[in-house]
């Protein structure tokens, strides 16, 4: 009877114990254990996405584990393929804190013998491959007063709840540069928090996607930071660490989720149009039905509700540029309907003014127009936030005025 053929089995497996050089020794002498001849082998390893040089392929343990004891803070993940034993391949993700592992499968010698030895040494519980292909939960908040510092507080904490030592799969802000939209990406979460520490409110959308073991957990705001959204494997009744993790100060409200289903940072369509027809159209269609026809009422929505855009006074826009002489900035606006309609200028409408120096110093007033900001020489970016609308954002550049001008654009 000819001789059945060995098949292989794959398993995953979260490592719940802590990983360190101690714990990885102990890892690797247990594989070379199942090995007939532990020579036969080759080694990859994976560097972090900052290194210059990703892979480093050995052909003798000795040589892997002395790379690897030297470079260990930057691993991130070792692959061992076996030529003559029943692990043929065993993958450790260092930063994941995962381990998939290949075995031989073979009526004299079932996998489940080496799958026992492992769990028998070591903390492992059964995970999937992709966590976040199984997302399980998403919150949304609104924010009340957006904080990049209270930011990275709140994702710090979550970070080290979903720990240890969470690995950074995907970070990055967005800002402008003139009207091109710049994208910073980071690869570590120390650049990730420096950053949102060292450039106060200056940038736009953020996201950050954190992994340890199958756990993982993407965070993302918009750019105009009103709302927080967290997506995550973690089921609902277990979210409450990262509910619980994000600073008072943000002022952050609960509202009730609504995923898209995009990968990560999709955002939700507005019913901005719709809830302001359906709160004030309908009564004023009722008022006027015996005037207009069912076709008319669309033409009727629009006059009476059309979108309106933000138009700043002063400092005088040149596209996304503006100059001001003077010590002291003046910020003026109102709001225009994009078409002829019931509705007057408003020129009495709030707004949240930020004026942001080249060091990422913000200044912020709330009010009604116009504000003044006290102002050097300099170039400035200066954002202008009325509730509803997309924020307006300009660079300023401040000269100083001679003895012969006042405070004012450039003649």
């Amino acid at each position: 009877m000819p001789q059945e053929l060995p098949s292989e089995i794959e398993y995953w497996y979260d490592v719940e114990d802590h990983i360190d050089l101690d714990w990885f020794e102990r890892y690797i002498n247990q594989i070379e254990s199942f090995a007939n001849n532990a020579e036969k082998v080759r080694i990859e390893v994976w560097m972090c996405p900052a290194a210059s040089t990703r892979r480093t392929i050995f052909y003798t343990s000795a040589e892997a584990r002395v790379f690897i004891t030297s470079e260990w803070p930057n691993i991130e993940e070792s692959v061992i393929t076996q030529y003559a034993g029943k692990v043929r391949q065993s993958l450790l993700h260092h930063q994941h804190h995962y381990l998939r592992i290949r075995i031989d499968e073979t009526p004299e010698l079932p996998a489940s013998q080496a799958v026992a030895a492992l769990q028998k040494n070591f903390k492992l519980v059964p995970s999937k491959p992709h966590p976040y292909k199984y997302r399980k939960s998403s919150i949304e908040f609104e924010v009340g007063q957006w904080s990049p510092k209270d930011f990275g507080i709140g994702v710090e904490a979550i970070a080290k709840a979903i720990g240890p030592n969470p690995y950074l799969e995907n970070a990055f802000v967005k800002s402008f540069d003139g009207e091109i939209e710049r994208l910073t990406p980071f690869f570590t979460l120390e650049s990730f928090y420096e950053y949102l520490n060292r450039r106060a409110s200056t940038f736009g959308e953020v996201s950050v996607q954190l992994r340890a073991r199958s756990i993982t957990v993407g965070i993302s705001s918009p750019t105009d930071h009103k709302k927080l959204r967290i997506r995550t494997s973690i089921p609902p009744e277990k979210v409450d660490p990262l509910i619980d993790a994000w600073p008072s100060t943000l002022k952050l409200k609960q509202v009730k989720a609504m995923d898209t289903g995009d990968f990560f940072t999709g955002s939700v369509p507005s019913e901005k149009d719709e809830s302001k027809w359906m709160k004030l159209g309908v009564p004023i269609a009722t008022a006027l039905i015996t005037a207009f026809s069912v076709t008319s009422m669309v033409s009727l929505k629009k006059a009476i509700w059309p979108e309106q855009k933000l138009i700043l006074v002063s400092p005088k826009q040149e596209g996304v540029n503006s100059a001001w002489i003077g010590k002291r900035l003046e910020v003026d606006w109102y709001l225009q309907p994009e078409q002829p309609s019931f509705r007057n200028i408003a020129k009495d409408v709030s707004a949240v003014v930020s004026l942001t120096d080249q060091a990422g110093q913000p200044k912020e007033v709330s009010g009604k127009p116009p504000v003044i900001f006290d102002v050097t020489p300099g170039t400035y970016n200066l954002a202008v936030n009325v509730e509803g609308l997309p924020t307006l954002r300009m660079q300023v550049k401040v000269d100083r005025p001679s003895a012969e001008t006042s405070s004012g654009p450039p003649k």
